[in-house]
């Protein structure tokens, strides 16, 4: 069975307009060694605000890395995607994961994990739901969402199970691989809604290729010879 998240959840149109597109993150290359600092790209959250038709826009920033994880007893370790990610205005602070799923009793091609850490004082006083994925190709495009089922696990714990149906497998792996930005939409506990958009640029891409590559998956999304062309 396709499970696919319905767009007018995933996307859950946000009642305010974005006005100038915010600049990313400086991209600076990253080389075996170097800093965690060389890994930072942009990372930006919109709320709503009905006190403000436009919304308000809060600036971060992710850092990027390669993870070793055990994939489960008796199984070598393998790589896993991280991201670091922190709205500081907002004092949120996000670990985002993605790893590929060797437990044949869960459904899912690949797992992602989002573990959130809010303030006592947090203005809407927690995250009540993250409903999906969506990657996109810049910060301000509509983004297209990856199919799956979403699961809140504990109040600032949410897990994704990505579908292993084999149209679905190709299509979300050629999504992660291709497309630049994640949207991660949230709604709040005063119901108010918001959009986490988290840019991979050039230190997320390594990572991404990196990690990939190293699960053989390279080929599920882009044969040699071929495009790519991920759906609209």
């Amino acid at each position: 069975m396709r499970v696919f998240f319905k767009a007018a959840v995933l996307c859950m149109p946000i009642l305010f307009v974005l006005m100038d597109k915010p600049a990313s993150a400086e991209t600076l290359p990253a080389e075996p060694g170097s800093s965690p600092a060389a890994n930072v790209q942009g990372a930006v959250l919109y709320e709503e605000d009905s006190s403000d038709p436009y919304g308000r826009r809060y600036a971060g920033s992710v850092i990027w890395r390669t993870e070793t994880v055990s994939p489960g007893s008796g199984q070598p370790p393998e790589l896993a995607i991280s991201a670091e990610i922190e709205v500081p205005e907002r004092k949120l602070a996000m670990t985002w994961s993605l790893r590929r799923n060797n437990d044949r009793t869960l459904p899912a091609s690949h797992v992602v994990e989002i573990m959130l850490k809010l303030p006592a004082d947090f203005p809407s006083g927690s995250v009540a739901n993250v409903p999906g994925i969506l990657m996109k190709p810049a910060e301000l495009t509509r983004g297209v969402a990856l199919a799956g089922i979403a699961v809140k696990v504990t109040g600032a714990y949410f897990m994704f199970g990505l579908s292993n149906n084999p149209p679905d497998k190709q299509r979300n792996l050629e999504l992660l691989n291709d497309r630049g930005w994640v949207d991660l939409p949230m709604i709040y506990g005063n119901n108010r809604r918001a959009i986490l958009a988290i840019e991979k640029g050039a230190a997320g891409t390594r990572v991404f290729d990196e990690v990939l590559a190293a699960w053989g998956q390279y080929q599920d999304v882009q044969q040699p010879g071929t495009s790519a062309s991920p759906p609209k």
